[in-house]
């Protein structure tokens, strides 16, 4: 269900020459994520899933590997 959240969300994402922003297209991603940052946004995998709230990772153009900031949007905020 990850793998199809991803495509449906993939058209919101961002470049430009410093950032990229783009959905979370993975469980590991998540979990990589939650890790590298210690949050929580693991807790988020089924609700992600499950269309209730949309998940999306921040990174460097240069470093794209390296978690930098995650973005929750749900109700269509930030």
């Amino acid at each position: 269900m990850i793998k199809e959240r991803f495509k449906e969300l993939s058209k919101n994402s961002y470049q430009n020459e410093k950032y990229v922003i783009y959905p979370a297209p993975s469980v590991e991603s998540l979990l990589k994520e939650s890790k590298e940052l210690s949050h929580c946004v693991k807790t988020y995998i089924e609700r992600y899933a499950l269309a209730e709230t949309s998940i999306y990772l921040m990174r460097e153009v240069n470093d794209k590997d390296k978690s930098l900031i995650t973005i929750e949007v749900k109700n269509n905020e930030i």
